[in-house]
């Protein structure tokens, strides 16, 4: 939020004395914990053997949902249109 201040400031869209005033409000602490079950390495890496391994349908969904940390959701609602090849990787984007 601050980069995005200061560059209004710069650009004009925003006066100096406001923007310096935004910048001097403190951020607030993170708390709490975090939600849901995380895997560990070895229960990530079982379940992505448990697939049957004649098809690689199954295992790539699983890789994708663990490899990108996406919600079961987010992964259901990818499309070909959210992937994109790159010189020696993948990328994909929601």
């Amino acid at each position: 939020m601050r980069k995005l201040v200061r560059e209004a400031a710069d650009n004009g869209q925003l006066e100096i004395f406001e923007a310096e005033s935004i910048a001097r409000v403190k951020g607030i602490k993170k708390q709490g914990q975090r939600t849901g079950a995380w895997l560990s390495r070895v229960p990530a890496q079982e379940l992505l053997l448990a697939p049957d391994v004649s098809t690689l349908r199954d295992r790539a969904l699983l890789a994708v949902l663990l490899g990108c940390g996406l919600r079961r959701s987010e992964l259901v609602n990818l499309t070909f249109q959210h992937v994109q090849q790159r010189p020696s990787r993948w990328v994909g984007w929601i």
